[in-house]
């Protein structure tokens, strides 16, 4: 199996803010063995991630090739970091899987749907945060604080920031 398939409500853009397709709880190892990844879409959390409205249930939104698997500091998770990507809409590609992170073959997957994934438009993956945005929203320290508190699961008042200026 040389590709991950993962059913995700986060859309490109913040595939791209968190470094790549994110959070998952999966074996490391099995997925560096992997060389592409697909995502597809998941209207779970449709309300936080409203982007990809023209994208239905269930279709892949994304095509990306894999350039690391790198360990989250919670939860035993793990982010899948892409080189490269090419923006899709196939539609019923999700194998409907419990499990939102699947394996399968991209030879397979072309196959049943009529792809050749050589002849998609592959963009380059942002890596660093001048790539990602030249312009960084300026953040009050509650607004900071709630944000971290939320990428690391815990109340707001755990969280401590210090400036020196």
């Amino acid at each position: 199996m040389d590709t991950v398939m993962v059913f995700t409500s986060k859309p490109l853009e913040t595939m791209i803010e968190e470094g790549g397709s994110g959070h998952w709880s999966a074996n490391k190892k099995r997925l560096k063995k992997c060389t592409y990844l697909i995502a597809t879409k998941s209207n779970t959390f449709s309300e936080r991630f409203p982007s990809n409205r023209e994208i239905n249930q269930g279709a892949a939104f994304l095509i990306g090739k894999i350039s690391n698997v790198i360990d989250l500091p919670m939860n035993n998770r793990l982010i899948i970091q892409l080189s490269e990507y090419a923006e899709t809409n196939i539609p019923k590609s999700w194998t409907g899987n419990r499990n939102p992170v699947a394996y399968t073959n991209i030879d397979k997957f072309e196959a049943e749907h009529s792809l050749d994934i050589t002849t998609l438009e592959w963009k380059k993956f942002p890596t660093s945060k001048a790539e990602i945005k030249a312009d960084v929203r300026a953040l009050t320290v509650n607004e900071a604080k709630e944000g971290i508190a939320k990428t690391l699961g815990v109340d707001p008042s755990c969280i401590e920031i210090i400036i020196k200026a």
